[in-house]
């Protein structure tokens, strides 16, 4: 059975807003690891051992001066672009958005087989043009042994620091994987730009600034559970 790893970005400022996430997948995502990138040593709140945290402000992959870092996109969000190098050890994760719940059983997600696909996504239908998909990167299953292999991470990387884009972190994905991206259903991913449905099992705040998603009511659901009840399915293990 392949490892069942998630991985999370953070800048200090979206650090509590990023716990009810955690917090979210340790109860419903049944993850085996989950990956913090954040930007100290060491996290200023307690963290359960399946989270893993790891300081990337020191990142060599984007340059301060690239044209995609002068904007509200900090590098914390270009990281996705880099976890290949990040995560050396790992095949496969699923990379999500801070501002993501998951609210339902996803192992239909985890058991998604990516083959020859890089990754998998879930659409933005107003920004397909043409014969042009777009994809929405906030939930993301990367296939890290594909993309090393192909050299496309090393594209991306570029691609940002030599290319000013709308929406960096989501665009490069665009751009550079457009031939090797596998639909993912709207469940795992559902939020103000992708297609309906009626099972959401991953519930994605997008289209909201961190002061009013953070809000919501089923965020501070999750952030008042406590850790040792996030936690239950791992206590017998």
């Amino acid at each position: 059975m392949k490892r069942r790893v998630a991985v999370y970005c953070a800048s200090q400022r979206l650090y509590k807003d990023t716990i009810p996430a955690i917090k979210s997948m340790l109860l419903n995502g049944h993850p085996d690891k989950i990956y913090f990138l954040i930007e100290d040593d060491t996290f200023p709140e307690w963290l359960p051992e399946q989270v893993q945290t790891i300081n990337v402000i020191n990142q060599p992959y984007f340059p301060r001066t690239g044209p995609n870092m002068q904007t509200h996109f900090t590098y914390m969000a270009l990281m996705r672009a880099a976890l290949t190098k990040v995560l050396p050890d790992e095949d496969e994760v699923l990379s999500l958005d801070c501002d993501t719940l998951v609210k339902g059983n996803i192992d239909e997600l985890w058991d998604i087989p990516l083959k020859e696909y890089y990754l998998t996504a879930g659409i933005e239908p107003q920004r397909c043009r043409w014969d042009n998909v777009y994809y929405n990167t906030g939930v993301v299953k990367y296939n890290l042994r594909l993309m090393r292999q192909d050299g496309v991470d090393d594209d991306m990387i570029w691609l940002i620091n030599t290319q000013k884009l709308k929406w960096p972190e989501q665009d490069v994905v665009n751009i550079v994987c457009k031939n090797r991206i596998m639909k993912m259903p709207s469940d795992f991913n559902y939020n103000n730009y992708s297609e309906k449905t009626s099972d959401v099992r991953i519930q994605h705040h997008c289209g909201f600034n961190v002061t009013s998603w953070a809000g919501f009511p089923d965020v501070n659901d999750f952030r008042r559970l406590s850790w040792d009840k996030a936690l239950e399915r791992y206590k017998n293990q």
